[in-house]
């Protein structure tokens, strides 16, 4: 890389070329996200709920390390890779905060990752006879992890050196990346002053989703030997916010990099990651509530991301998927079933093998569907959250894991060619969009013959809180109140189901599930509606208790419903849609 004295005249130039190149970083990190999560979540296994509900999929669990056989290694792959997943999340929430250190590039967004079977972006091309798209767990997959993780200093892997004309194409490897950026930061021009400085002054406001768990380890402890000079410093943490000292915030933004590099790209495969970039165990537990994720977190991040997919491949042989061992019903009853469970589970082992019908979509469709808007939404979440310096929506994006296993279970009953596709859709707009089945206020939407009586939400569907697109789309309701007519913030809440007030404004997921019922009390308080009774149970029936006490009325002093119809809807049960009966409660 260039020593020379580089002439202030190509500041502006400059400027723009490493925007771009952290706008690079943010892509593949974000990339490297719907990738990871594809092969986790097919990965297959049971947890049980601790009503003693069983349902697909795998949460994380220590392994002990002599436990052996396809159950405890699908275990361990599972953990080995949701620890890299997680971490891929805090990578893009680094690499969005030194953008927007930077100054920002206008409206932050993110674009949805595009994949083609033959190259990695920043990397380059993989070999012919591997697939670089999403995928169950499999050797291709692995193969290609590695490829995304390998060191920067393999000395098979050579990049372009800055100062750059245009943006490369690759870097060899994104430890490369990751090199480059740093020149920029560092960079000093002939008259003394600093490209990062300079930036650095129209720093805007960012996002600290982790910044807890490694708080407690951010400590200087001392160099690596030979090429992290600026290893954290006491202090830091995970924003470069703006105010400060261009010097502080610049040693900020190195440590950002080096977290970044240490933990995943650029890491040397046999050196132990630095103890202030691992996660406090403690404080994960303490945060999450669960034990289990933060001793699966805290172990597995001791090790870079390409040791430890080095490892994920050593699993291949013994670690099961959905593909390769379907689901079949006697694994979702419990234990010591009642005559009730053991129906409950054969009406959801049907549901999830759903073929579908010439008017209905089979179960994988729906599956696939879920997943798509869902994962629109927590798109457009996750840019507001950077786009204002607001929370990041971290349930939103560990909420998707249930939906990608939900394609992958139906796949392995219905069609095994099939893969979770991740594709963007338009969020539908307009009026008369709803929360959930039997909610709907018309039957323009749907093919319905009458209102509340549709299947299915309208609205697009959304995985957790601050992730749905527009407003009546909150399934669990969101902490607010109705006053003369209008939904206001209150502490504590009133839960209104799908009366939110508008987009990112909503709690929990859209369609409701079968099972979702109220987490109360809210925060230690114990949350009443109006009539100052407490808000338990069902969160659907409160929805459409809602549906039929407000929206119902309304529709008849229109016009639009008769009174015998209203009467009909209010003595009507209403049975879950096959698809609500999957779906995971939060």
């Amino acid at each position: 890389m260039s020593s020379a004295p580089r002439p202030v005249s190509n500041r502006s130039a400059d400027s723009q070329m490493l925007a771009s190149l952290v706008q690079a970083a943010i892509d593949v990190e974000l990339y490297t996200i719907p990738l990871y999560g594809t092969a986790l979540y097919s990965l297959r296994g049971i947890s049980t709920e601790s009503d003693g509900t069983k349902w697909p999929g795998l949460r994380p669990v220590p392994v002990a390390a002599d436990a052996k056989g396809p159950a405890a290694d699908t275990q361990r792959a599972w953990n080995l890779v949701y620890s890299v997943y997680i971490q891929e999340m805090f990578h893009l929430q680094l690499a969005s905060n030194l953008l927007l250190a930077l100054g920002g590039s206008g409206t932050f967004s993110l674009k949805a990752p595009v994949y083609t079977a033959k190259e990695i972006p920043c990397v380059g091309p993989v070999p012919p006879e591997v697939s670089a798209t999403p995928g169950a767990f499999d050797g291709d997959r692995l193969q290609v992890f590695q490829l995304i993780e390998t060191p920067d200093w393999d000395a098979t892997k050579s990049g372009p050196t800055p100062p750059f004309d245009s943006l490369p194409d690759d870097f060899g490897t994104i430890g490369h990346l990751y090199s480059a950026i740093r020149w920029y930061v560092n960079l000093e021009y002939a008259d003394g002053t600093r490209l990062f400085d300079h930036m650095y002054a129209n720093a805007k406001p960012q996002v600290n989703q982790f910044g807890t768990e490694y708080a407690a380890k951010w400590k200087a402890v001392g160099p690596l030997p030979g090429s992290l000079p600026y290893l954290a410093k006491p202090g830091m943490a995970v924003t470069i916010e703006p105010g400060q000292d261009p010097a502080t915030a610049r040693a900020q933004a190195n440590t950002l990099i080096d977290a970044i590099v240490c933990e995943g790209e650029g890491a040397h495969a046999s050196r132990t990651v630095p103890a202030q970039f691992t996660p406090d165990e403690q404080t994960i537990e303490r945060d999450s509530g669960s034990q289990g994720d933060a001793a699966v977190r805290a172990h597995w991040d001791q090790k870079s991301h390409y040791r430890r997919f080095q490892e994920a491949a050593e699993l291949l042989a013994t670690a099961q998927t959905w593909l390769s061992q379907p689901l079949t019903q006697s694994e979702l009853i419990p234990e010591n079933a009642t005559p009730a469970q053991r129906a409950e589970a054969a009406t959801r082992f049907a549901a999830y093998g759903y073929a579908g019908t010439q008017s209905k979509p089979s179960m994988l469709t729906q599956a696939q569907d879920l997943l798509d808007s869902s994962y629109t939404n927590l798109l457009e979440s996750i840019s507001r959250a950077f786009g204002s310096g607001t929370t990041f929506p971290f349930g939103a994006m560990t909420g998707l894991g249930s939906k990608v296993t939900l394609v992958w279970v139906a796949a392995g009953l219905l069609d095994t060619t099939a893969v979770p596709r991740w594709k963007p859709v338009t969020p539908p707009t307009g009026d008369g969009l709803h929360a959930c089945q039997g909610l709907n206020a018309c039957k323009s939407y749907n093919h319905d013959t009458c209102a509340g009586q549709c299947e299915c939400a309208t609205a697009v569907a959304h995985s957790c809180v601050a992730s749905n697109s527009c407003k009546h789309q909150g399934g669990c309701g969101y902490p607010e109140v109705e006053k003369q007519g209008k939904l206001e913030s209150t502490s504590p809440p009133n839960l209104i189901p799908g009366r939110n007030s508008a987009k990112g404004n909503g709690g929990c997921g859209a369609p409701i599930p079968a099972t979702q019922v109220f987490h109360n009390p809210y925060n230690g308080v114990d949350v009443k509606d109006a009539e100052g009774s407490s808000i338990r149970g069902d969160v659907w029936e409160r929805a459409r208790k809602l549906f039929l006490a407000d929206v119902v009325p309304e529709l008849v002093s229109e016009g639009k419903l008769t009174p015998e119809e209203q009467a009909k809807l209010e003595e009507a049960t209403v049975e879950p849609s096959a698809l609500r009966t999957v779906l995971q409660r939060t």
